[in-house]
């Protein structure tokens, strides 16, 4: 936000209304994407709350609650070599 302090986006909301309908209190916690995993795994974390693709090798060690649907592309010019992904 304007204050340089306040987090938001959809990501915030929707944790602030989870810990508020579960009488939690928040601390939301910015870190860099790839240190979820350490940081759930070792208890730094309860919670990831971002645009976390679930695979099934993710699945073998965390549980998930999926909130939005991932319509996942690639782009590229209509002029590339490139066929296929």
């Amino acid at each position: 936000a304007s204050d340089n302090r306040t987090r938001i986006g959809s990501d915030p909301d929707i944790a602030r209304l989870l810990a508020g309908s579960l009488g939690l209190k928040l601390r939301l916690v910015p870190t860099a994407w790839e240190d979820w995993l350490l940081g759930i795994a070792s208890g730094r974390y309860d919670v990831a709350l971002i645009n976390i693709a679930v695979t099934e090798k993710r699945k073998e060690k965390f549980d998930f609650a999926t909130y939005r649907v991932d319509s996942l592309a690639f782009s590229v010019k209509s002029t590339s070599d490139i066929a296929a992904v």
